[in-house]
């Protein structure tokens, strides 16, 4: 219904489109500002919550011997054990009598043996790298996502608090009305 008398309002006596010149409602801007705080504070916690969730289960993890000095030193005891194996395997081999041929396929099995280890274990260190790599980038992309989310809600926060405070702070526009707010109450002098 308000629509149908605007828009009665805006057409003319000649049937031509006026346009209609009003203030913007100071209510509704205001309220607009209340919505985008909401907002970043909603997405704050978020990532809030998401790097508690990182931490305790990072913690969870080396309760129960996962954590990364607990798998290092781990791997590090089974390439002991793999070393002590590979050295009585060569002694059961140098001993043996054997035959020149299967002595020689003997050797080549140690030296696939050797290599096969190696590369688990160079597939360990690569996963361990990147899996500590990984987190530790998305504890910072939370932290910083946080950092971003508060500033930005505490700006809103002053904003929709100096627009109270001001009169005609909407006619200058967005940018100087953020200049002034912020000059405004930095800046006061003292009283």
């Amino acid at each position: 219904m308000r629509q149908l008398r605007e828009r009665q309002n805006v057409i003319d006596a000649n049937n031509r489109v006026g346009s209609l010149r009003r203030r913007p409602n100071r209510q509704v801007l205001e309220s607009g500002l209340i919505c985008q705080l909401v907002g970043q504070s909603i997405g704050g916690t978020g990532s809030a919550i998401e790097l508690g969730i990182n931490m305790v289960h990072e913690q969870q993890a080396r309760k129960q011997g996962y954590g990364p000095r607990a798998g290092i030193a781990k791997v590090m005891a089974l390439k002991q054990q793999l070393e002590q194996l590979f050295e009585q395997r060569r002694k059961l081999v140098s001993r043996s009598d054997m035959d020149p041929e299967d002595l020689a396929i003997a050797l080549r099995e140690e030296a696939v043996l050797r290599d096969i280890t190696d590369m688990g274990l160079h597939e360990y260190c690569d996963f361990h790298a990147g899996a500590r790599r990984y987190a530790t980038f998305q504890n910072a992309l939370y932290i910083f996502d946080m950092a971003k989310k508060r500033h930005w809600s505490v700006w809103q926060y002053c904003r929709f608090k100096w627009s109270a405070q001001t009169q005609s702070s909407f006619e200058w526009g967005w940018i100087d009305f953020d200049l002034y707010l912020w000059f405004s109450y930095f800046y006061k002098p003292f009283s």
